[in-house]
């Protein structure tokens, strides 16, 4: 900080000391300077953060006979007091993974923002008294405040401005010209016209100059490009000054330009809302001068050939229910057939009951900042409000229930009116309904709805103000007539009854093009006898990559399941990273596609921190787990490893990850089994008891997120998986598993598992299969799988670690010996691009992704002709849309897909067909038995429901499981409740709930013999008549083909 001083002789030669003391006398900052003939103006002195209050300055000196000490108390403002930041976000409440928007401001204690110059204004220096040579050299610290005065040459009211235009043709020859003085209105602008042209000029040039007697005024220059009617006639819609109120008419101008010898016309004008027309008409304006208030004339001898430029206007009355951005298509016909019109949008006012609040910040270069609220009420007379079930089954009654309110206090005569699609809904009763409607007051309409057809069907109610009474309102009432209007649309979501299935056949087909004649292949789509009539839907779809494995818009359907718990979260997460990877790999960088992707990754990243526990692991269900799970927390490793390639992941959190679970490694290498794992395959293999499963899958989840493993822990979960293959015999996923793990530190060991496991494969459809080394010989479309004594999902997975390993093992020379394994994978494909469960659909796409970049070749030309009944069509497979995914819908089924295919490259091919079937097939590994009971029948009816179930395998328990219950067309859930029925039993395994329209899922973590209860409570809201029964579903997450129904 600088500090002046009295000017001392410079003859003098002295001392002086500065010094910065505490109340208590203590010394807290101290500088001395020397002078011999000479001595500085200025001298610093460092001044501490916390300065007590109370502390003064001292100088103390001596320059020849004359000595001084002065104390003078001091204060010390720091820079950053009342220092405020303002931070203002797009929205208050955000979804996990959303982008946050804000603004921040900084002001300091005066109000004004903080800026390291300041742009315009007034301006503070500190100068020394020397350099502006002051008698008076006694100077301290006195600011010199210099103050300007700038008058703003720009927008402005009443300036005088002279506009002039020059319209020259092709041969750059006059065809017409003019100049006008014009007056800036109030807001400063200047509104003209120029006068129309008869012949066609090549470009008209604008000029403005301001006038104002400077030598050199301000000039602006725009050149224009004209276009051209035949018909010599030009229609031009401006935009309203202001926004249109409801019940306001408000002035819409228009210019429109015709020779005068041309007869009048009628214009034709359509106000629209969204897709709907709202309102329209027709008039024929009366025009009776060639000439505006903002026309330019034009100089005599370059008349405008008898054009006569109008400008009239239209005045619409919004009173219907428009959106906020309205439409306003202004046209008419020429005789000649020349159609002229134009339109532009219009900005209505909301017209709703709610009140509208407004903020607004601004800054004021001497006054600071200012804030202001503002409030807006918009009122319609009256609004509609339609009610009814958010899903419904297909031939059900359904009731819709359509209520009109008033704001007003007179009465209207009202017309409502229901609408819906008459091919997939017949409405039961009058859908039409006459009344008066009175203030505070409503009307109310009732019908039944019988849905036809499948998928969401609109139902539209429309409410109008009648322009007569017609006696609908009684005599001495306060009556108002006009023509105010309502609409409402909502939809009926309609499903099929029964239980939806689906089966897909499908073919990975390659085509060499060396003369070979084309593929044709048949694939047969059947449907079961017990099929819902009407259900069945069949599509056909191709894909030129089996790495790009899933439309973008389905990535949250990979898993068929419900997707409530960390587990199925890191399911959704995994696929979305496996497809990035292959597009950075194969050289894709920029695909759309990739975006999207990103923003799924962080979305599932953050949303799965919600089940994270402060040691660092991850469980299921978050906290209400009591510990973490190894497992949950090692595919929680594997996935973000891999993921902060693509987005910013907590390294901090990430390893907190890595040391849980290294610490619970055990002295001999093993990984145990810590808190709940969910996949019983992971729980020791077939027999139960082995550690080798869960050993190889915590080592290849730190494997491939890159961990840094001790060198102790290394060589023990090495040691650990080979005592454990040593020691016990291993089923075909623990060989695969470890085949995988080994793989990836390189180890001998992987390719004598690989052998064995190949020793025990099963060739697809009865064929033959003969090994020489690691290869494999059978005829071009084989297929190989471990599907032998267990469930597809299991299968899966097997040949998915199988197919890993190899690929690391052998790289792209290993492509083609695993060419049967990948087939068997893609055909037990889904036609959403999963497969059956969650693990095996992250650990399949991750084998399709790394496949692809093996086999990735950009020579692709595919034509596949596709032809059944009904349908014929030629699709292509190339280089640009090979990541795409191609459907073509089947119009008939059953059918018989003829599939024929030429050209060169690899393609993907699937036909799959989805129907309802009244109930699953019933399984021998789960007891299920479901009791309702009602609780009560007034006001609404109240229904419990107890859920009972076991697993009926003695000595093991199961994986998770979910009842899904599909409730009954009319009821909501309330809540899951308490009762003695199922307190009283010893299993109380119920996890979590979730509600998913008409379904709630309950989530068991686990089931064993002992009975597991649930209590719902449902609420009837509708009455619905020939309403489907409910239906009751079990699965086993792992293997949903163990599902009993009731």
């Amino acid at each position: 900080m600088l500090y002046f001083i009295r000017h001392i002789s410079n003859s003098l030669d002295g001392h002086a000391t500065i010094q910065l003391l505490a109340p208590s006398g203590q010394v807290l900052s101290e500088t001395s300077i020397k002078s011999a003939g000479g001595f500085p103006q200025t001298v610093s002195l460092n001044v501490p953060k916390e300065l007590p209050v109370g502390s003064s300055l001292a100088a103390i000196g001596k320059f020849g006979r004359y000595s001084f000490d002065k104390r003078l108390s001091v204060k010390v403002a720091d820079g950053s007091a009342g220092l405020i930041i303002i931070i203002q976000t797009d929205k208050p409440v955000y979804r996990a993974g959303e982008v946050v928007r804000l603004r921040i401001l900084s002001i300091d204690h005066r109000k004004l923002p903080l800026a390291k110059d300041a742009i315009k204004g007034c301006h503070e220096f500190t100068l020394n008294g020397r350099d502006l040579l002051l008698a008076n050299e006694d100077l301290n610290r006195r600011p010199l405040i210099l103050t300007a005065e700038v008058t703003e040459e720009a927008t402005a009211p009443g300036e005088s401005v002279n506009i002039c235009f020059l319209a020259v043709n092709v041969t750059m020859r006059e065809v017409s010209k003019g100049c006008r003085d014009f007056k800036s209105g109030p807001d400063g602008l200047v509104r003209f016209s120029v006068p129309g042209l008869r012949s066609s000029p090549s470009s008209l040039r604008v000029t403005a100059k301001a006038e104002g007697g400077s030598l050199n005024p301000p000039t602006t220059t725009v050149l224009l490009q004209p276009w051209r009617s035949l018909s010599q006639r030009y229609l031009r819609v401006l935009a309203p000054g202001q926004k249109l109120k409801c019940g306001v008419s408000t002035p819409v101008r228009f210019h429109y330009t015709k020779l005068k010898n041309h007869s009048s016309v009628a214009f034709n004008y359509q106000v629209f809302s969204g897709r709907r027309v709202v309102e329209q008409g027709r008039f024929e304006p009366r025009v009776s001068q060639d000439d505006t208030d903002d026309r330019i004339p034009v100089e005599s001898g370059l008349q405008s050939g008898g054009f006569i430029t109008a400008e009239l206007s239209l005045e619409p009355k919004p009173e219907w229910g428009l959106s906020s951005k309205a439409r306003l298509l202004l046209y008419y016909a020429h005789p000649k057939g020349e159609l002229i019109g134009d339109s532009r949008r219009l900005q209505v006012e909301p017209c709703t009951s709610n009140p509208w609040q407004a903020g607004a910040l601004c800054l004021h270069p001497t006054r600071g900042v200012g804030l202001s609220n503002a409030a807006l009420n918009a009122l319609q007379p009256f609004f509609a409000q339609l009610t009814l079930p958010a899903v419904a089954k297909r031939g059900e009654l359904v009731p819709v229930t359509a209520t009109l309110f008033s704001y007003l206090q007179a009465c209207v005569p009202v017309k409502l009116s229901l609408n819906a699609d008459s091919a997939c809904m017949k409405l039961l009763g009058e859908p039409q309904k006459r009344d008066c409607l009175c203030g505070n007051e409503s009307i109310v309409l009732r019908v039944q709805v019988r849905p036809l057809c499948l998928g969401a069907i609109n139902i539209t109610l429309h409410a109008l103000g009648l322009a007569e009474n017609k006696g609908l309102c009684d005599e001495g009432k306060p009556l108002e007539t006009r023509q105010a209007r309502d609409s409402l649309r909502k939809s009926l979501l309609v499903t099929a009854e029964g239980q939806p299935q689906e089966k897909s056949t499908a073919k990975y087909i390659c085509l060499n093009g060396s003369g070979e004649g084309p593929q044709k292949h048949e694939f047969p789509l059947e449907l079961p006898r017990n099929v819902v009539s009407g259900s069945s839907r069949g599509v056909f779809t191709l894909s030129g990559n089996v790495g790009s494995p899933v439309s973008v818009d389905r990535l949250d359907k990979l898993v068929r399941l419900p997707t409530g718990c960390g587990e199925q979260n890191l399911a959704l997460l995994a696929p979305n990273v496996f497809v990035l990877d292959y597009l950075n790999s194969s050289g894709e960088r920029g695909h759309p596609l990739e975006s999207k992707l990103k923003e799924n990754i962080a979305k599932g990243y953050q949303r799965q921190l919600n089940y994270r526990h402060a040691e660092g692991g991850y469980s299921a269900f978050g906290s209400q787990d009591p510990e973490p799970s190894l497992w949950l927390t090692a595919f929680a490793v594997r996935t973000f490893g891999r993921s902060r390639r693509f987005m910013p992941i907590d390294e901090a959190e990430l390893s907190g990850s890595i040391r849980w679970i290294l610490s619970n490694q055990y002295d001999n290498g093993c990984f145990p089994s810590v808190g709940r794992v969910l996949n019983s395959r992971l729980k020791g293999g077939l027999e139960g008891h082995s550690l080798a499963p869960l050993t190889a899958y915590v080592l290849i989840s730190l494997l491939e997120a890159g961990a840094e493993i001790p060198q102790v822990s290394r060589v023990g979960a090495v040691r650990c998986l080979l005592q454990e293959l040593q020691q016990q015999q291993q089923d075909s996923h623990t060989m695969a598993l470890a085949a995988y793990a080994f793989s990836l530190f390189e180890d001998s060991k992987a390719s004598e598992l690989l052998a064995s496991l190949r020793d025990e494969a099963q060739p697809g459809n009865g064929e033959s299969i003969f090994f020489f080394f690691f290869l494999c010989f059978l005829r071009t479309e084989a297929t190989l799988h471990w599907h032998k004594n267990v469930s597809t999902a299991v299968a899966v997975e097997t040949a998915s670690y199988v197919v890993l390993a190899s690929l690391k093992l052998g790289g792209r020379a290993a492509a083609k010996s695993v060419l049967p394994v990948v087939r068997w994978v893609l055909e037990q494909r889904n036609h959403d691009g999963g497969f059956v469960s969650t693990q095996d659909t992250v650990v399949a796409l991750q084998v399709l992704a790394e496949y692809a970049k093996a086999t990735s070749s950009s020579d692709t030309r595919l034509q596949i002709r596709v032809s059944s009944e009904g349908l014929g069509s030629t699709l292509t497979v190339n280089r640009e849309n090979a990541l795409l995914k191609q459907e073509l819908f089947l119009p008939v089924v059953p059918t018989v897909l003829h599939i024929e295919a030429t050209g060169t490259g690899c393609a993907f091919i699937q036909a799959t067909v989805k129907y309802n079937v009244p109930a699953a097939e019933e399984t021998k590994s789960f007891g299920f038995w479901v009791t309702a009971l009602h609780a009560n029948c007034r006001p609404q009816v109240k229904v419990n429901l107890f859920s009972f179930c076991s697993y009926l395998v003695s000595w093991a328990m199961s994986g998770m499981v979910i009842v899904q219950v599909k409730m009954q067309s009319g009821y909501r859930f309330e809540k899951v409740g308490a009762s003695s029925w199922c307190l009283c039993l010893e299993e109380q395994a119920l996890k979590r709930h979730e509600v998913d329209q008409d379904q709630v899922n309950l989530y068991f973590e686990e089931l064993s013999n002992r009975k597991s209860c649930a209590l719902l409570e449902l609420v009837q809201d509708y009455v619905v008549e020939n309403a489907v029964p409910a239906t009751v579903t079990l699965q086993d997450y792992y293997e949903p083909g163990t599902s009993p129904q009731l």
